[in-house]
């Protein structure tokens, strides 16, 4: 039986994403923060994780890119397996009746629901948790709690919904980067992931990148982390991700130009983007 790990607890976006994406016949397991999904993969106790990486509103998801351009993980035959985007559409749970004092929400849909909130419950306390389903957890548990979570997780954990985002616009899109092992073949619809350090010099991003825009190659997402082994302040490492498949010529030959002028250089992925 597949097993695919996830952002938990029970009920987060990440789960009803999950259960969307691979149905039944699967075992879901689902894990307190990032850190530890990338621990289960490493250690074989999943398959494959259900990881955010981006989300419309509040940007990307450092959790998840410092794991992939971490020692482990390119030590490792994990790769990004494929991109899927979903949008969110949020509620606010609670217990009809209770007055409410604080609400307990994921930093980002904290973002997408900021002028309601200050609109609607201005003197509520705002308490930052690691998921929204942990938000409807903990509200479940609290009196005069309120949370930001789905209209499905108001079943899970017994709440009311006391208000359901129905705005058509801007929509709240997450994307999510499914890991595992093994590499993809090509599509015709691809993109590829690539993480690289460079020389502590002028000019050495510019002739790195110069390797695609030679050849005409779309970059789509260019990141820089503080280097995990950074001898000084300032050193970086890239996570680069443009349109296009590892084997195709162009690429190949943009990627042989980009390893000649890194210190260090590996592909960890091409992957087909999914909407959901």
């Amino acid at each position: 039986m597949l097993k695919v790990s996830y952002l938990g607890p029970e009920g987060s976006f990440s789960h009803l994403l999950a259960m969307e994406r691979w149905k039944e016949g699967c075992e879901f397991l689902p894990y307190k923060t990032i850190n530890e999904i990338f621990e289960a993969l490493m250690k074989k106790e999943s398959d494959l994780a259900l990881v955010p990486i981006e989300n419309s509103f509040g940007g990307l998801l450092y959790d998840t890119v410092d794991e992939l351009v971490s020692r482990n993980f390119l030590r490792s035959r994990l790769r990004i397996k494929e991109e899927i985007s979903k949008r969110i559409k949020l509620c606010i749970l609670g217990r009809k009746g209770e007055k409410p004092q604080r609400i307990y929400s994921h930093p980002y849909p904290l973002i997408y629901m900021r002028n309601w909130l200050k609109k609607n419950l201005p003197e509520v306390e705002i308490i930052e948790v690691s998921s929204t389903a942990e938000a409807a957890r903990l509200s479940s548990e609290t009196p005069g709690a309120l949370a930001i979570a789905s209209k499905e997780a108001s079943k899970i954990y017994n709440l009311d919904v006391l208000y359901e985002d129905r705005s058509r616009k801007p929509k709240n899109i997450t994307s999510f980067f499914v890991i595992g092992e093994g590499k993809n073949p090509r599509s015709g619809e691809d993109k590829t992931a690539v993480v690289f350090s460079l020389k502590h010099a002028p000019g050495t991003l510019y002739r790195a990148l110069g390797a695609f825009a030679k050849r005409k190659i779309n970059l789509t997402r260019i990141i820089s982390r503080p280097h995990p082994e950074r001898r000084k302040f300032g050193e970086y490492i890239f996570f680069v991700e443009f349109e296009g498949h590892e084997d195709d010529p162009s690429v190949k030959n943009a990627l042989k130009n980009l390893s000649s002028s890194t210190l260090f250089y590996k592909t960890i992925g091409s992957y087909k983007k999914i909407e959901l």
